[in-house]
């Protein structure tokens, strides 16, 4: 496992709550002054950047929002200066804030944290990649996460030292705290 400063994997299948914990621990964090950055991998063609998971990301007041597909990638975020070697694309607004898009390429995943520019790193997606630490996503009705290993579990029903319920946003953000490079 190759890890860029704490940079966390939520691996889940659709409708097992992702986003929505993801949105939770940004808006957790961010309350306290922290930038957290937030990658979301996709299979699906991008019809809209701003639409969807990187716009709730951007509105839980994430610092930055790296959309990847397999074929591009896309920086949502406040600086007007690409990364290197990418294109500025257009400024947008997102709420109070000028958010600017940036397209640009990665070789490998584990290129991708630190374009973000930020000190802790929330990845939706990759959900076999063993690039980072992994977070299980489950819910009741919808199949398991898969193979770990798994650093914690988030579910409807704790079962064990490391297992938080899908509302325990401060608990699971302090577990997460104590976790060093």
């Amino acid at each position: 496992m190759r890890d860029s400063g704490r940079t966390f994997a939520f691996a889940g299948f659709s409708r097992s709550g992702k986003t929505t914990l993801i949105c939770e621990l940004v808006r957790h964090w961010t309350a306290r002054g922290r930038r957290i950055g937030v990658i979301k991998h996709s299979h699906h063609p991008i019809e809209s950047l701003l639409q969807g998971d990187s716009l709730r990301f951007l509105e839980a007041g994430a610092h930055s929002v790296l959309l990847v597909t397999d074929h591009d990638s896309f920086l949502m975020d406040e600086s007007a200066d690409p990364p290197a070697g990418w294109q500025t694309l257009e400024t947008i607004t997102v709420g109070e804030r000028n958010i600017t898009v940036h397209r640009g390429g990665y070789t490998t995943p584990s290129d991708l944290p630190p374009i973000l520019g930020t000190a802790t790193v929330l990845i939706e997606g990759f959900k076999t990649s063993i690039e980072w630490r992994r977070i299980a996503v489950e819910r009741e009705g919808i199949p398991s996460a898969g193979n770990g290993p798994f650093l914690a579990t988030i579910t409807d029903h704790p079962r064990g030292e490391h297992s938080f319920r899908h509302d325990e946003i401060a608990g699971l953000a302090a577990f997460l705290d104590r976790i060093t490079i």
